[in-house]
């Protein structure tokens, strides 16, 4: 189970209400995995030179994509719907996303 920073509330037909997933225990609140509560970001640009380092043509820091797909999962992300503009872009989506699937022990949302 994964500590929860902030609660979680939904808005159901106008009204707010808390997820049935949350509960408290040993007087922490703690956010429970459920079927019900899957997160699946719709369009991620996984792809952007930024996940690499380069940020306006220039090498700023390591490439980070598997961290950030990593701390997706965590965050209780299930699943990513890759974005591309182009035909080459989404050969390279496809890449990316068989890439994942045939790595072995990841904790990646699915792509």
């Amino acid at each position: 189970m994964l500590g929860c920073r902030s609660s979680l509330t939904l808005f159901v037909g106008g009204a707010r209400r808390s997820s049935p997933s949350w509960h408290s225990k040993g007087g922490r609140r703690r956010c429970a995995a459920s079927a019900a509560a899957q997160l699946v970001d719709i369009g991620a640009n996984m792809l952007d030179p930024m996940f690499q380092g380069e940020y306006r043509e220039k090498a700023r820091h390591p490439a980070d994509l598997h961290a950030v797909l990593c701390r997706a999962f965590e965050a209780g992300i299930s699943k990513i719907v890759v974005t591309a503009g182009s035909l080459q872009e989404s050969r390279d989506a496809l890449a990316l996303c068989k890439l994942a699937a045939d790595t072995p022990g990841t904790q990646w949302p699915q792509l």
